[in-house]
């Protein structure tokens, strides 16, 4: 009777295989869209859980926790992994298949980052139908049922994240469960498998593995950064501790050099690291302003001007003291530094970067451009849009003295004016976790700043004939793409559609802007080959607000007749309010007024 019902089970999941091929392979695109949209959103972050957890790293993982519940079957489970994803990267290679958002053009659910090409077969389904032929091994009734089950939930996920067609992760699924039953179901007779689930090797390769995930995974399912990180560091916790534990005098002194050794290593480390020489070089070369000798008297010149513009921000600022630009350092390169902007393809909005006490910020800086070019192409390979621009001066917000670099020596006159009242404005008023919004503070009091001071000085502005003319048409022209821009990426259009016309406003942009070259900040744009969310986001960022716009920091202007003790109270005051960036970033795309603004603050 038992036989019978096996059978009769064998029959019914072939029966439903063979229908989901047929139907896979005769409505693709329909059969997709079907799993894709009908999930409510609900389940969403479950089916997102699941395809991260159907990922190879993670699947190592659970197959290392798991070894003492299955011994001897961790190493072949681990060969058919192996076997299984070399079989789909050559399948990969050979069909070259487009995904779901380079081949349908109906808008459907994306969760996760957006991929493009190589679909078929699928290496996540392969990998959760490895696992849970592991897990499912010698068990019985529902145990079983539910390991596999759950392999097959985590293949579904695939089409629900939006990465995969299901004949996609039919057929990548029963590759990886056939090649995990073929060596499972053999690894019973070898003894050789057998040994290799003993000591702790397995738990030293279990951290490796979460080395390996922080230093090249972690950023790949953002949406879920805030469950899968602190999994990952309390597994490697428990790891460290078992080892700990077992382990003697001689062997916890390696395995402590070992974990400091590797931390080392970790991307952000080493990112942080090279932040850290970068500054301790500079306050090692610190040499006084009246100390420097060898520049030439053009430069000297230079440096007394840096020191008028200083004294004059200080007392329009109303700051005390600033230990800015009391400094000379020589640094051995044409360029300080590079910023790196990351934003998302199909949102106006960068990538933020979290720094623990420090703050959240809108990119990254570098001194190192063999380490910049590397992160960059690493963003890039994550289907980022990115621009990297040089850093004219950066500040420290008072931690630190920032110098005059010998790089400042090459600006104009009129470029170090703004430079050090754009520093300076940095170091009076700084909107922690709101990099746009402070910037757009420090862009506004410097081009207040500087047409006050060239008059106190007496001097002519350098401003082209059609200069301000110029600058009112690029904001209008700049507020009208956002608003394209943004209509777009909230349309019903899909992935591939929303790229095309994406492409297409930014053509129009550069056409429309060529003739305006009066203005640094077009010139600076259309440097670039190919513009970018990245690049488009940069530009707003240092862009003068228009003057002629009734809202935005014009407004502002306005609300304190253009008395600047006035306009500096009234962001102290807002910035102790905690009004959502939402809203400000409202204000700097010119929807609301000061006022309007301040109405947030109030009902906070």
């Amino acid at each position: 009777m038992d036989s019978i019902y096996r059978l009769k089970l064998k029959v019914f999941f072939i029966s439903l295989l063979l229908l989901w091929a047929f139907v896979s392979y005769l409505y693709p695109t329909e059969f997709f869209l079907f799993l894709n949209k009908n999930v409510p959103v609900f389940l969403q972050s479950f089916f997102l859980l699941l395809t991260s957890l159907a990922d190879a790293f993670f699947a190592i993982l659970i197959l290392i926790l798991y070894r003492r519940r299955r011994p001897g079957k961790l190493f072949p489970t681990l060969i058919a992994l192996g076997v299984s994803a070399l079989l789909v990267q050559l399948l990969k290679s050979y069909f070259h298949t487009p995904r779901p958002a380079a081949a349908i053009d109906e808008e459907f659910n994306i969760l996760g980052m957006a991929l493009y090409t190589r679909s078929f077969p699928s290496g996540h389904s392969a990998t959760a139908m490895v696992l849970a032929r592991f897990l499912a091994d010698k068990q019985e009734g529902l145990t079983r049922f539910f390991y596999l089950a759950m392999g097959v939930l985590m293949a579904i996920s695939r089409v629900v994240v939006g990465a995969h067609f299901p004949l996609d992760i039919l057929v990548g699924g029963l590759i990886g469960y056939f090649i995990a039953d073929f060596i499972l179901s053999r690894s019973y007779r070898s003894p050789l498998f057998s040994v290799y689930h003993r000591g702790r090797i397995w738990d030293v390769l279990g951290l490796v593995w979460i080395y390996v995930y922080f230093r090249f995974y972690h950023e790949k399912t953002e949406e879920l950064l805030w469950l899968l990180n602190p999994l990952a560091i309390g597994i490697a916790c428990f790891l460290i501790m078992r080892i700990w534990y077992l382990s003697g005098r001689k062997t916890k002194v390696i395995l402590a050099i070992l974990l400091l050794s590797v931390a080392l290593l970790f991307k952000w480390i080493v990112y942080v690291e090279h932040l850290a020489i970068h500054q301790a070089k500079v306050l090692l070369n610190l040499q006084k302003i009246e100390n420097v000798k060898s520049i030439s008297p053009q430069a000297k010149e230079k440096l007394i001007w840096i020191q008028k513009v200083k004294k004059f921000a200080i007392s329009k600022y109303g700051l005390k003291e600033s230990k800015s630009f009391r400094y000379f350092v020589k640094i051995p390169r044409k360029a300080l530094g590079w910023n790196l902007t990351v934003a998302y393809p199909l949102k106006l909005e960068a990538k933020a970067f979290y720094f623990p006490f420090i703050g959240k910020f809108a990119y990254l800086g570098f001194f190192d451009k063999a380490l910049l070019l590397k992160w960059k192409e690493n963003y890039q390979q994550q289907y980022y849009d990115t621009c990297v621009s040089q850093i004219a001066a950066y500040s420290t917000l008072g931690f630190f003295p920032d110098p005059i670099f010998s790089t400042f020596l090459s600006y104009s006159k009129e470029s170090l004016a703004r430079l050090v009242l754009h520093e300076l404005a940095h170091e009076r008023i700084y909107f922690k976790n709101d990099t746009d919004f402070s910037e757009q503070v420090a862009v506004f009091f410097e081009d207040f700043l500087f047409r006050e001071f060239y008059q106190q000085e007496g001097l002519p502005l350098p401003e082209k004939k059609g200069y301000y003319q110029q600058k009112i048409l690029f904001a209008h022209i700049l507020r009208n793409t956002t608003s394209k821009l943004t209509s777009l990426f909230q349309s019903g259009l899909s992935h591939k559609k929303k790229l095309l016309r994406k492409k297409a406003i930014y053509e129009e942009l550069r056409s429309r802007i060529q003739n305006l070259t009066h203005i640094p900040e077009v010139r600076w744009l259309l440097s670039y080959p190919k513009i970018n969310n990245a690049i488009f986001i940069q530009v707003m960022r240092y862009t003068p607000p228009d003057p002629n716009s009734s809202k935005g920091f014009a407004s502002l202007e306005r609300f304190c007749h253009e008395n600047l003790s006035c306009m500096l109270t009234e962001l102290d005051i807002l910035k102790e309010k905690s009004i959502p960036n939402e809203k400000k970033k409202l204000f700097l795309q010119g929807k609301l007024t000061w006022a309007q603004l301040k109405h947030f603050s109030a009902l906070k």
